[in-house]
């Protein structure tokens, strides 16, 4: 983490954005513990992987998602699912793009949704989140 990505979190709504290092990781819990007064959060977004895992699963409130998609430091050795019980009935999933873009007529209604249009499904226009698009890359379609 750094500075100036907690910025861009902050812009983009965050209200906590909390900024670590490889040698503070470990105090991850307690601080999302301060900052929920003891209650955890019901999911973690975690795409670094192997130096994050056991530290991304304290952080879960009973019944909690982990949800697992990247893996910047390596994979995540394999897990013992009891683990998933002790901490609370947890539930972790490893998600790949791949699965929801196999079918191109799915891949292109995701592109024709990310691009605001929701009217063949009765939403109306996108909302504006105020996310930033850091680059484009060509399409594969």
């Amino acid at each position: 983490g750094s500075e100036a990505k907690a910025e861009l979190a902050r812009e983009a709504g965050c209200t906590h954005p909390i900024v670590l290092d490889a040698s503070s990781r470990r105090e991850l819990p307690a601080k999302v513990k301060e900052l929920t007064g003891g209650a955890k959060v019901p999911v973690v977004y975690d795409s670094i992987g192997r130096d994050t895992f056991d530290a991304s699963l304290e952080c879960l409130q009973p019944f909690g998602l982990m949800v697992l998609f990247g893996a910047s430091s390596g994979p995540v050795p394999p897990v013992d699912p009891q683990i998933l019980n002790r901490k609370g009935s947890l539930f972790l999933t490893r998600p790949t793009l791949y699965s929801y873009i196999a079918d191109p007529a799915e891949l292109h209604e995701v592109h024709r949704r990310s691009q605001g249009d929701r009217s063949e499904a009765g939403e109306g226009p996108a909302e504006d989140h105020g996310c930033a698009v850091q680059g484009f890359l060509p399409n594969a379609v």
